[in-house]
């Protein structure tokens, strides 16, 4: 139930996320980016559905 609440959350979100990305100009940061991608790659090692059955 929290996974489908966490997902439906992140889709309202991306409009706004995406509009304050592209208007803000700046160049991204790359240890955010880094950071987000260590973060959900330990999150889906966790969710058994997602390991494709290993």
């Amino acid at each position: 139930m929290i996974l489908v609440v966490a997902v439906l959350w992140v889709t309202v979100r991306i409009p706004s996320m995406m509009r304050r990305f592209l208007s803000s100009g700046a160049a991204p940061n790359i240890g955010g980016i880094l950071l987000k991608a260590v973060f959900i790659q330990g999150i889906t090692r966790r969710v058994p559905l997602l390991r494709g059955g290993r």
